[in-house]
């Protein structure tokens, strides 16, 4: 009987510490990172991203690599203006994202540092009604991403920028 609570205590625990996934901090570039930590129990994700707090800041998820500018469709988070972060979807071709009918990104942080670092933390539910949304999945799996940084708040071309790869997997 004791070996049966063993195991049965082992495969519940193994459970539910695999429900909870995380990309980790994923560098951009020097000044410029995110991540993802989604919570399988709560059905929810966490973002972090962390940058200068004088341009804008976007990252595109599930894009497909070497594809610059997306395909169209791909989920897009962009940090603008004063304060704004907004929920869009990559366009295809050298065009800003649209924004999505439904801003599901809900900010709980934004602070500054003295240095002019600024970090968002923000959340969302793990899967949305909206189409253009990215579901994030509770199992190990690849995630690659587009980013740009631009060089005000003000959404405008931001130059050659780059994408990175990065794996959702056990906290």
């Amino acid at each position: 009987m004791k070996k049966i609570t063993l195991i049965l205590s082992l495969l519940i625990s193994a459970y539910g510490f695999s429900q909870n996934v995380s990309t980790g901090v994923v560098e951009f570039t020097s000044d410029f990172s995110v991540k993802f930590d989604v919570n399988g129990t709560t059905n929810k994700v966490t973002m972090t991203m962390v940058g200068p707090d004088d341009v804008w800041l976007a990252v595109a998820l599930n894009t497909t690599a070497g594809n610059s500018m997306g395909s169209g469709g791909e989920d897009a988070i962009i940090y603008h203006g004063s304060g704004i972060l907004s929920d869009r979807n990559m366009s295809g071709g050298f065009n800003v994202p649209n924004t999505d009918a439904s801003q599901n990104w809900t900010v709980s942080s934004n602070t500054t540092t003295s240095s002019g670092v600024r970090t968002i933390i923000a959340t969302r539910d793990r899967v949305t009604n909206d189409p253009n949304d990215y579901d994030f999945p509770t199992t190990n799996t690849a995630l690659p991403m587009l980013w740009a940084k631009g060089s005000s708040l003000s959404l405008a071309y931001h130059g050659a920028r780059g994408s990175a790869a990065s794996t959702l997997g056990n906290e």
